[in-house]
């Protein structure tokens, strides 16, 4: 069954696979069971003791529905006919009125009447309000449900009664259904090599009668195009990326989707045989356009938006959320779970506006990663996008030749297996993390061993995944970064093995890269990088060091810990709380019921005077008030859990900023998987200020082990012409400076 994309105000679609679950970091269990547990005693009173007998499935459905009527106006749940209907409507051909609604305000409201048919030919209005059809209110009517009633046999008669702005009372509007067949596409020759283009809707025909229209033009001598996207509701998204792709350079993102659950996120990039990104044209949109249309050109050189800017779900600038469907009957799945809004990246009009002198388009550059999905039914994340698929030229990039530059990293340091594909050093194509969580937790901590079998059998299907979702061929990379170091031995192998087997059958440039380094190019993945000189805290389950980077590839040691590092602080302390696995995001939770003032942990110091750290002190001093006050309460937990955070991140800042005293430097780099820690993050950030240093952090998900920070790394090396032999080795204790 062909993937069913949505995008528009008409039909959004939040589906729930009723087969297992979804929870959020940080979920209550218990909380979210007791809830499930009135519900089922509601809904056993309502079987057992309502008026008239309701069959449990009706019972079931209005509930989700009702769950989901609550989120916002666009989730909805797809129950079999409701779902048959939407296949019908992306088809082309139903039988109706030819009316495209949504949701405004709880009410619901014309979108835009389709040319030619029952709706328009009626005299209704783009902003009319439906109060009823057939004389039932539409109150709390969701648009699946609306879309039903006015659907039916052709010759049928409907009433839809109408309110519209500037009457005093609604009219009933007696409609005729008939076939709706919509022809997305009209077109004409204006003349003067000029091409008018008209999209009526977004249908799964659209793309190939673009194309074939734009051929047909093609051959006449068309130099300019106008693209009238007016009162075009919507339709499937995937036809909307295709047509959009043909007016994008290859390679260039042209819409994404974010949701709460990273999973969910989706992005689509150009990839048209044929293209007319140097076309002038303009497109033409108004109110009754839905936001499909923003995924014209916005290009300052070469294309203009023409018409009026509508709002909310109606206008060009809606959220007009694009959503998967996946099947609750355990059949076929098309898409997954989601509750998405739809963007457009405009990154394009920026390197072509710059590389044009020109400014870029209001709004331009926004950008967004990152999703969690599965890996060969193994836990997995991804930092990054899925897909984030938009390569494109920066100006003046080069690389042998190329006007861009891809490639391929891969992360195996410790326990997570990870693999990116990077263009032009920091635009991330996709990043897949698959995690070992579930394989550690039971032992509070990394096995070597285990760690080094996973790896082994996740790493082919997470690297052909971020080619796949990068839509890169191995043989279209320009090199393969690696992490050759520290790490564990066994880990490290496992990428390492892969890297060299790839590079050798595809004749491609290798490149080692120290694990340390990766960490810190994360702060070039972001809209903020920093600027040379800085100071960088790296500080991780494995490594706390303090380095001073003078230079790209250039680096001072400053400080580093002398026994535990930080992340390992926090794992240790978590199991002596019985807390569990992995212990930075557990203590991090559970101090936030705590008083980070209640216990008085001693912060080391170092006689020497050396700017290192030191948490064997700390840890030892929790594990002595455990003994002496235990069992402890939850209220005594929490508060050693604060305490503990506490003094660990007075510690890092401190040394830090001491640190950018001594040396005179006025930024740092504070990255990691301890870098995620919220509290830590928020510490520095305020006590930088304080100092009047510029502190630079990466987001969360570019904290912790990834291979988009590897790539980045590696593709600074590989520009300054660095190329490892095939007989690259792991180097478990590699060092980054001295």
């Amino acid at each position: 069954m062909k993937k069913a994309f949505v995008i528009g105000s008409l039909l959004v679609v939040l589906t729930l696979s009723l087969g297992g679950s979804v929870a959020s970091k940080g979920t209550d269990n218990g909380a979210t069971y007791e809830q499930l547990r009135l519900f089922t005693e509601v809904l056993s009173i309502v079987q057992n003791q309502y008026v008239d007998e309701v069959p449990p499935k009706e019972l079931i459905y209005s509930a989700i529905k009702g769950t989901l009527r609550g989120l916002d106006p666009h989730s909805s749940f797809l129950d079999p006919d409701s779902y048959k209907e939407m296949q019908v409507e992306t088809s082309g051909s139903f039988g109706g009125l030819g009316i495209e609604i949504t949701l405004k305000d709880d009410v619901l409201t014309v979108v835009a009447p389709i040319e030619g048919t029952p709706a328009y030919r009626a005299g209704l209005h783009t902003g009319d309000r439906i109060v009823k059809i057939d004389g039932l209110a539409t109150k709390d009517m969701q648009l699946p449900d609306a879309v039903k009633r006015m659907r039916g046999r052709p010759g049928t008669k409907v009433t839809v009664t109408i309110m519209r702005e500037g009457w005093t009372e609604p009219k009933d509007f007696d409609i005729t259904r008939e076939q709706i067949r919509v022809h997305s596409v009209r077109s004409q020759d204006l003349g003067n090599s000029i091409a008018y283009i008209k999209l009526r809707q977004f249908q799964e025909q659209s793309p190939h009668d673009l194309e074939q229209t734009l051929e047909k033009f093609d051959k006449t001598g068309m130099k300019a195009l106008i693209l009238d996207l007016r009162n075009n509701p919507g339709g499937l998204l995937t036809a909307a990326v295709e047509v959009s792709e043909k007016f994008i350079d290859d390679g260039k993102l042209v819409v994404y989707t974010e949701g709460r659950v990273r999973n969910q996120n989706m992005r689509f990039s150009a990839h048209a045989k044929k293209g007319y990104s140097k076309m002038p044209m303009v497109v033409l949109v108004n109110q009754g356009s839905a936001s499909a249309h923003a995924e014209g050109p916005l290009d300052p050189r070469q294309g203009h938006h023409a018409g009026h800017r509508g709002r909310g779900a109606e206008g060009t600038r809606g959220q007009g959320a694009a959503t998967a469907v996946a099947r609750p009957d355990g059949g076929p799945q098309e898409g997954r779970a989601a509750a998405a809004r739809s963007g457009r990246h405009q990154d394009h009009a920026i390197d072509r506006a710059t590389a044009s002198g020109r400014e870029p388009a209001a709004g331009a550059g926004a950008r967004a990663d990152a999703d969690d999905d599965p890996i060969a039914g193994r836990s997995a994340k991804a930092v990054g996008v899925v897909p984030p698929p938009f390569v494109f030229s920066a100006p003046g990039a080069d690389f042998g030749g190329r006007a861009r530059m891809v490639v391929l990293g891969i992360e195996s340091s410790c326990d997570e297996t990870a693999a990116a594909v990077l263009a032009d050093g920091y635009r991330v194509l996709s990043s897949i993390v698959a995690s070992q969580d579930d394989v550690h937790a039971p032992y509070g901590g990394v096995v070597p061993e285990l760690a080094s079998r996973r790896h082994l059998e996740v790493i082919v299907p997470v690297v052909e995944r971020a080619l796949g979702e990068a839509r890169v061929r191995a043989a279209d990379l320009d090199g393969i970064a690696v992490t050759q170091g520290p790490g564990l031995v066994g880990s490290l192998l496992v990428g390492t093995s892969l890297a060299k087997a790839l590079a050798w059958v595809h004749g491609l440039p290798l490149v080692g890269v120290n694990h340390l380094e990766g960490h810190i190019y994360a702060s070039f993945l972001t809209d903020d990088p920093p600027e040379y000189p800085f100071l960088a805290l790296v500080v991780s389950g494995g490594h706390t060091a303090l380095y001073q980077a003078r230079a790209p590839r250039e680096y001072a040691l400053l400080g580093q810990t002398r026994d535990d590092a930080a992340g390992e602080a926090f794992d240790k302390v978590a199991k002596l709380l019985g807390l569990g696995f992995p212990g930075g995001p557990i203590v991090q939770r559970t101090a936030e019921a705590g008083d980070p003032t209640a216990i008085a942990f001693p912060a080391s110091r170092m006689t020497d005077g050396a700017r290192d750290f030191s948490f064997s002190g700390i840890k030892t001093s929790v594990s002595l008030y455990v003994k002496r006050h235990g069992p402890l309460s939850e209220r005594q937990t929490a508060d050693v859990a604060a305490s503990f955070q506490a003094a660990v991140v007075r510690m890092l800042v401190r040394r830090t900023l001491r640190a950018c005293v001594q040396t005179g430097v006025k930024r740092v780099v504070l990255t990691g998987g301890v870098a995620a820690n919220t509290r830590l993050r928020e510490t520095l950030a305020a006590e930088a200020g304080v100092e009047g240093v510029r502190l630079h952090v990466p987001p969360p998900r570019l904290c912790t082990d990834n291979a988009a920070m590897i790539a980045a790394a590696g593709s600074d090396r590989l520009k300054a012409g660095e190329r490892a032999r095939l007989d690259l080795n792991a180097i478990p204790d590699l060092v980054l400076a001295s």
